[in-house]
């Protein structure tokens, strides 16, 4: 019912910043169960509260950004190490990858953008 577009979601503007509160999480039970209603509705909202006013608990569920800096110049290396290959794929790639698994989001990769010191395969991943 939240995430319909006719139901919580209607008449938001899209810019606007959307907030669930979930209420009544008077026991720990409800504040787990509400915990992991929280993991779903951020699809949907930029932060969900899991609250009580009986017991004045808040817990504020929002999403965590990763930064991945890859800038480096590999000066003394003498390549980028940010393409090197591990296993099978490059090292930034895996690296962007695995902050997603993690659930972190969104992620942003910070490089050096030189097209002469990198080589043309560094934009497939981009």
């Amino acid at each position: 019912m939240l995430t319909h577009p006719q139901g919580g979601l209607k008449n938001i503007p899209p810019t606007a910043r959307r907030i669930a509160l979930l209420n009544q999480a008077d026991t720990p039970e409800l504040q787990s169960t509400g915990g992991g209603m929280a993991q779903d509705l951020l699809d949907h909202f930029d932060s969900v509260i899991v609250g009580s006013l009986v017991t004045i608990v808040f817990q504020t569920f929002e999403h965590t950004a990763g930064i991945v800096l890859a800038a480096g110049a590999s000066t003394r290396f003498g390549a980028a190490k940010q393409l090197l290959d591990w296993k099978g794929k490059s090292f930034v790639r895996h690296v962007a990858e695995t902050a997603l698994q993690a659930g972190l989001w969104p992620v942003v990769v910070v490089s050096a953008f030189s097209q002469k010191r990198l080589s043309p395969h560094y934009m497939d991943f981009l």
